[in-house]
């Protein structure tokens, strides 16, 4: 059974590669036929662009044939009206009279244009004359004319060199008036520039018066004594409030800081001891103040220092201003 089954394996095997040379070769010949088919394919191809190149010269000489039969029969044509124009020579002879009549008519028609230029030709002589005669009149005239255009050009022309002249000299003139009137005009501005600083120095000037005013005024009220009682004191610092707004507007609620603490600071001053008192009584009535007294005293302080800046910022723009 081995042996058997080896030997139809062999055979298979055998087989396999029959098969497999023959459809190689069938593939090779089928190769070939395509490749004849396609040869064939071509040739016809060709052939029939041959055919086609054959009936195109066919056509061609069918129409040189046409062509040719046309050019016979315009030849026979051309050869009968030949034979018909032989005609008998008395008939040429009449034509002959024919054309010796019109030859002497033409030279009858010839005399009498000869005729008619020579009239022709003395007319236009003495047209000429009268036309030459005419013509030295017309130029007489036009000579006067010409004489009288000519004086007339050198008048204008005087006319015009002499308003050019003046016109020369009227721009120089103005000119000169031109840089008299830049130089005035920079002089004017130049006064105005000043004027301008003048006043601008002058209005300076006016304002730092009136400020040094406002601050003498201030600083006169806050030389005079503070008074001791709340009601001479209230209307202490209201009058110096207007006074101190004119100096700027700043110190006006400064002293706004100064009257809401007035009540409080005249209930500690009204708490202080006795003039009997021990000092060590006026030492601690001196270093614990009550608050709104604190907070009087600390206003004043602010507002004397404040005024007292301001009014010096002022005299020091005075002295900047002049």
């Amino acid at each position: 059974a081995l042996i058997s089954g080896l030997a139809v394996g062999n055979m298979s095997q055998e087989s396999a590669d029959t098969l497999s040379g023959g459809g190689a070769i069938l593939q090779t010949e089928i190769t070939n036929l395509q490749e004849q088919i396609d040869g064939l394919i071509q040739e016809k191809r060709q052939s029939q662009l041959e055919l086609n190149e054959a009936e195109t010269a066919v056509k061609q000489l069918q129409t040189q044939l046409d062509q040719t039969a046309h050019d016979k029969q315009q030849l026979e044509k051309e050869i009968s009206n030949l034979k018909k124009s032989q005609e008998p020579t008395s008939e040429a002879e009449a034509a002959l009279k024919e054309i010796s009549s019109q030859l002497n008519q033409t030279k009858l028609e010839k005399q009498r244009l000869e005729k008619q230029l020579l009239n022709l030709r003395q007319l236009l002589d003495n047209q000429s004359q009268e036309q030459a005669n005419t013509d030295a009149t017309s130029v007489k005239e036009l000579q006067i004319r010409l004489n009288e255009a000519e004086m007339d050009k050198q008048y204008l022309e005087d006319q015009v060199t002499s308003m050019n002249a003046t016109m020369s000299d009227t721009v120089q003139k103005l000119e000169i008036k031109k840089a008299e009137l830049a130089k005035t005009q920079d002089e004017l501005l130049a006064e105005k520039n000043l004027n301008e600083k003048l006043l601008g120095q002058a209005t300076l000037t006016q304002k730092s018066l009136q400020q040094l005013q406002a601050d003498k005024t201030l600083l006169a009220e806050l030389k005079s004594e503070t008074p001791t009682e709340r009601s001479k004191l209230k209307d202490y610092w209201g009058s110096i409030r207007p006074l101190a707004a004119k100096v700027d507007q700043a110190l006006g609620a400064k002293v706004d800081d100064i009257t809401v603490n007035i009540n409080g600071y005249m209930d500690w001053t009204e708490s202080a001891p006795s003039k009997d008192a021990k000092p060590e009584a006026w030492g601690l009535w001196l270093l614990n103040p009550t608050r709104e007294a604190a907070y009087y005293l600390k206003a004043v302080d602010d507002f004397l220092y404040e005024s007292y800046s301001i009014i010096m910022r002022d005299i020091d723009a005075a002295k900047d201003s002049q």
